[in-house]
């Protein structure tokens, strides 16, 4: 500070301000030093010093505003030089900070994060009086939300602490970018059901930055989110899990999900830590698909419910280039006869694909009529979601559509790999049902099986069984199979099948009575085992 006003040095005055024990740093302790001074200059001198020395403090005359981090710190912060938005997953990244170093300041600064577990570790600070660097090791996993803020705190309580928040960016996360149609149904740990299918816009380093869902929960009304955000993960291993924000959902929705070699679909199951069981599938999005031009085609399909009333459906549908739809399906209901064989259904589009592949339709079958939203993968692929309103959503289903390679040869053989659940509600072994094996169609009048069924009652391994009751339609890639022993081994009696493909489509369980447990699932071609 300045030498004190009126050449007042040595004197009188400086033993008195001394004896004040206080520095003098805001005006109430101005206040009380001219009241001393007046003992010794006088009132009115006393009072004009005083007045000068509140100009001077005001003027930021060696002396400053006390406060602490996140106080008003007279408007005085660190700073980081080197602010980052985005560092690699298992990078090294050196943060510098500097605070201020005139008028009385103290050196020093300490580095932190949040959050605290999860988001990388900080080690060789270095303090050079007003400056200060840490090295910042990311971790190998992105934290679930991705966003990480480093603070630099002064020692000086006068000053605020500055702050940078970025997110880690991982090797895998570029793998899974843009646009992403998907569909799952399952249960929550309340025991509630839940089914959705939508589209979410992924950038590539851990972020949901839009889309849109169409959700069921139990009891309640079918539900629409037209704006939706979030964060996902993604290691080495292709394995990763999403948290998505949907206004008006109730909660978060949590899963898991395990991308193909290909990067361009992948399977959805329940994440460990929401506690929700669920099975689905998602498939990136081809926007130039987005019309009703490019989904006029034949389609076969597969529904599901996932509740204590299952029912399950399969088929095929065409839509026309004018928006009307038609085809035929097949349904089952655990614990009781078919309820749909090989049934006729028309419908119409009720909407047209909009920017993020969403589309609505109406379905009118022997059963009743139902409502859908769908949302279009690709020219050859749709996820679909049951949104009746006011109907009871145990009975909703979810599901997928793959486009129809129509006709099929009769002479054409087809094998591919069966994987299908179901549910048994038998007083004796109530419960889950599901089932794993190969499926070879020769000549498309003959199978061979083989399969894995567990259930609550038994597990049953089939090496090999051939079916000599085959029936196959060509012109629209329907087909049953009657199977000997098949629920006395844990399976079905008779199963019902739609090709899209050779060795691709779906199945259904087709058994009849009490026994039919409503199992469906998809074949897919052997070589993608």
């Amino acid at each position: 500070m300045a030498a004190p006003p009126f050449g007042i040095q040595g004197s009188a005055l400086e033993v008195a301000m001394k004896s004040e024990g206080r520095q003098v740093t805001n005006e109430s302790n101005i206040s009380r030093l001219g009241r001393t001074m007046a003992r010794y200059l006088g009132v009115r001198r006393a009072a004009l010093l005083a007045a000068v020395l509140i100009a001077g403090v005001s003027s930021g005359c060696g002396s400053y505003g006390s406060g602490s981090n996140g106080g008003n710190g007279g408007g005085i912060t660190a700073s980081i030089t080197n602010p980052t938005t985005t560092i690699q997953a298992g990078a090294t990244y050196t943060f510098s900070a500097t605070t201020p170093s005139s008028n009385g300041y103290t050196a020093g600064i300490t580095w932190t994060l949040s959050p605290t577990t999860g988001a990388g570790t900080l080690t060789n600070v270095t303090n050079n009086a007003f400056t200060s660097t840490v090295m910042y090791q990311a971790p190998a996993n992105a934290p679930i939300p991705n966003s990480i803020t480093i603070t630099a705190t002064p020692s000086d309580t006068r000053v605020h602490a500055a702050t940078d928040m970025f997110t880690i960016a991982a090797a895998a996360m570029s793998m899974l970018d843009g646009p992403i149609a998907f569909e799952f149904s399952g249960s929550a740990p309340t025991g509630e059901s839940l089914s959705a299918a939508g589209s979410l816009i992924a950038d590539g380093a851990g972020n949901i930055t839009g889309g849109s869902i169409d959700l069921n929960r139990d009891l309640t009304p079918s539900m629409h989110v037209a704006s939706v955000a979030g964060a996902y993960t993604l290691d080495a291993n292709l394995q990763g899990r999403m948290i998505v924000t949907a206004p008006g959902a109730g909660r978060p929705l949590e899963f898991a999900f395990t991308l193909a070699p290909d990067h361009q679909s992948g399977v959805i199951s329940g994440a460990k830590s929401s506690g929700m069981t669920l099975s689905g599938r998602l498939i990136r999005q081809d926007r130039t698909a987005f019309s009703l031009a490019k989904i006029s085609s034949d389609f076969a399909f597969k529904l599901e419910s996932n509740s204590a009333d299952r029912i399950a459906t399969i088929g095929k549908l065409a839509v026309s280039s004018n928006s009307l739809v038609s085809g035929i399906v097949d349904q089952s209901k655990s614990g009781v006869d078919p309820v749909m064989d090989s049934a006729p259904v028309t419908g119409h589009l009720t909407a047209a694909p909009d920017t993020n592949g969403r589309g609505t339709l109406a379905l009118v079958t022997p059963a009743g009529n139902s409502m859908f939203a769908f949302y279009v993968a690709s020219d050859s692929r749709l996820m679909l979601l049951e949104t009746d309103a006011g109907k009871a959503s145990r009975t909703r289903q979810a599901g997928f559509a793959e486009r129809q390679a129509l006709p099929f040869s009769a002479a054409a053989g087809s094998s591919g790999q069966l994987q299908g659940a179901g549910l048994e509600v038998l007083p004796s072994s109530p419960g889950p049902v599901s089932v794993k094996g190969s499926l070879a169609l020769q000549n498309l009048s003959h199978a061979v099986l083989s399969w894995n069924a567990v259930s609550t009652g038994a597990s049953v391994s089939i090496d090999s069984l051939r079916s000599d009751t085959v029936t196959f339609d060509a012109s629209t890639g329907r087909g049953t199979i009657r199977i000997a022993n098949g629920f006395a081994n844990n399976f079905a009696d008779s199963v019902a099948f739609y090709l899209a493909g050779p060795g691709e489509g779906f199945f259904l369980d087709t058994t009849a009575g009490r026994f039919n447990r409503a199992i469906a699932g998809d074949l897919e071609p052997a070589a993608a085992e």
